[in-house]
């Protein structure tokens, strides 16, 4: 019998790693494209969590200066066809409006000796027990920013030695040209190191990210939206980002609020939270962006003015996974974008 390959399983279907092929229970191969197999390995090997549109087509198309958005939802929707899945149902693959795509299937992956592997998929690629599945496929985002890093750093050392030569031979920048007033026969005029997402590790930074994130969350949905009348706008600002930093989520907030109030509705006081779980926090150089993931379970109760209740629509949201995008200014960890459902009128 051949000996297999490293291969994720889910559902009743078998992908394979190093031979680029999937398969459906019984052994039938499913036709699909060079493009297709790379976005569903890199939704597969980051599943459970948000993969942004651009970051696919950076990776799948990143011989293409410019890729369509439309290019990207129909590989998506050939991909969902292949699987038997849909917009609607994604059982595979979900659509984060505005956002990205995940893999929200249940995928095990199986060593080459035919075991389920503990060990995350590219933590065993980095140890060289896993071939590179694609030529076009960078699956771990440490080592390609750390190849973007090197690459970086080259570039700057090759800049800093002309620029040295330059100085030394034709005196291009000398003292004279120092607009501080000081001299510092030292000092180059170097270009601004482009912003490079780097993960790093900070116990401190994740706790806190998590912190304001439930206190956020709890906050809105259990304090504002049970009392809309009594809102305090300068509270929302300890743990959102204010629009004219780039945060899109006070807006969005008021606009839910503006929603309640006009139809004169909140939730009642016996909401509460469920359930909420991290599935990621991510920590990004030098340490002022952040990216997390949650599951989240509500138990919100509508109410009319008069105290009777709404009862044409569900109490409990969720369970369902909520993406955040949160920067760190002034020392403090604000929000400045999440994909959290709000209250919206009933059509």
């Amino acid at each position: 019998m051949e000996k297999q390959g490293y291969r994720y399983e889910f559902s009743h279907f078998q992908l394979d790693l190093e031979k680029r092929l999937l398969f459906r229970e019984g052994g039938e191969a499913v036709s699909l494209t060079p493009k297709a197999l790379d976005v569903l390995i890199i939704l597969i090997h980051k599943q459970g969590e948000l993969v942004r549109y651009d970051d696919l087509k950076r990776l799948v198309w990143k011989e293409s200066k410019f890729v369509e958005d439309k290019t990207l939802t129909q590989t998506i929707y050939t991909l969902r066809v292949s699987l038997g899945d849909s917009s609607t149902e994604q059982k595979f693959i979900e659509n984060v409006p505005k956002r990205g795509y995940r893999f929200v299937g249940n995928a095990v992956l199986i060593g080459d000796d035919g075991k389920e592997r503990r060990k995350a998929f590219n933590e065993e690629k980095e140890e060289g027990k896993i071939p590179l599945v694609s030529p076009q496929q960078i699956t771990h985002p440490k080592l390609l920013y750390a190849i973007g890093a090197v690459s970086l750093l080259g570039v700057l050392i090759i800049c800093i030695g002309i620029g040295i030569y330059l100085s030394n031979s034709f005196g291009l920048f000398n003292q004279s040209a120092n607009t501080s007033g000081q001299t510092n026969s030292n000092s180059y005029p170097l270009a601004k190191t482009p912003s490079e997402k780097i993960e790093v590790r900070s116990p401190s930074d994740e706790r806190k990210v998590k912190e304001v994130i439930k206190k956020s969350q709890t906050y809105e949905s259990l304090k504002i939206y049970v009392t809309p009348n009594n809102f305090d706008e300068s509270k929302i600002k300890e743990y959102w980002l204010s629009e004219n930093s780039g945060g899109k989520e006070i807006k969005a907030l008021k606009t839910s609020l503006l929603r309640l109030r006009t139809k004169g509705l909140h939730y009642g006081k016996e909401s509460r939270l469920e359930r909420f779980e991290f599935r990621y926090v991510r920590i990004y150089s030098p340490r002022d962006y952040a990216e997390a993931g949650t599951i989240e379970r509500w138990y919100l109760p509508l109410y009319r003015m008069d105290r009777t209740k709404v009862t044409d629509r569900n109490d409990y949201l969720g369970p369902y996974n909520v993406d955040y995008v949160l920067r760190k200014v002034g020392g403090k960890w604000k929000i400045e974008e999440t994909s959290t459902p709000r209250y919206k009128e009933k059509k």
